[in-house]
């Protein structure tokens, strides 16, 4: 489990080609559940890839300790997991646990923008409410979010940025969560891209260009 900000894994097999894992994100993203602290008041998951999505880890994400404002990351031998319990706008008391699946070549950027992306949705949709009183079907129309999040996120809530390791001679396309440079403090903006064996430590401008990359050590 790991706090923080990185992404995750995409490569180029040769030197100078840049490949990109994240053709179609309706490939990557596998399933989403949202939730209380008890129960889940909506779950999707993915047909077109025919994944298994398990309540366990929904489970494990309910249970996790400390402060899970935070995002946090998790990852399992087929897929990986990033979740956050975000709350109410408006009414701070009001949280809401959303967990996202995704395959292993999906980064942890794309899929904190689509998390970012729903939560806005669900609480412009429902706002506070949490209770069943209207109907066991209340939530099913967030189906028509998930469709919008895969318009949307990719148009208007993501960048890709162009990088170099050194270490094993290839480039990489990572893909950055506009929101970091957007409400970034100061510049650039560091960011963590771990691949293989090794990560990079990545320098990124207000432009999207990387500013220079170097080789981290990395620990857990």
């Amino acid at each position: 489990m790991r706090f923080g900000t990185f992404v995750g894994l995409e490569y180029g097999r040769l030197p100078g080609i840049s490949v990109s894992a994240h053709k179609d994100f309706r490939q990557e993203i596998l399933f989403i559940d949202i939730g209380g602290s008890q129960e889940s008041y909506f779950t999707w998951s993915n047909s077109e890839t025919g994944s298994q999505f398990s309540k366990i880890d929904v489970i494990t994400a309910r249970s996790v300790p400390g402060n899970a404002e935070d995002y946090v990351y998790m990852k399992r031998n087929e897929y990986k997991l990033i979740f956050r319990q975000l709350p109410h706008p408006e009414r701070g008391f009001t949280k809401i646990l959303f967990v996202i699946g995704a395959s292993l070549t999906c980064q942890y950027q794309v899929m904190e923008a689509f998390l970012d992306f729903l939560g806005e949705q669900w609480f412009a949709r429902f706002g506070g409410n949490t209770n069943f009183t209207s109907g066991p079907k209340l939530f099913e129309s967030f189906d028509e979010d998930i469709n919008l999040a895969f318009e949307m996120v990719p148009k208007d809530r993501i960048k890709t940025v162009q990088i170099q390791c050194r270490a094993c001679n290839q480039y990489f396309k990572v893909h950055v969560k506009k929101a970091l440079i957007d409400h970034a403090s100061s510049f650039p903006v560091p960011l963590v891209f771990v691949h293989a064996n090794h990560a990079l430590l990545i320098y990124i401008d207000q432009n999207y260009r990387s500013r220079g990359e170097r080789i981290v050590n990395i620990t857990g």
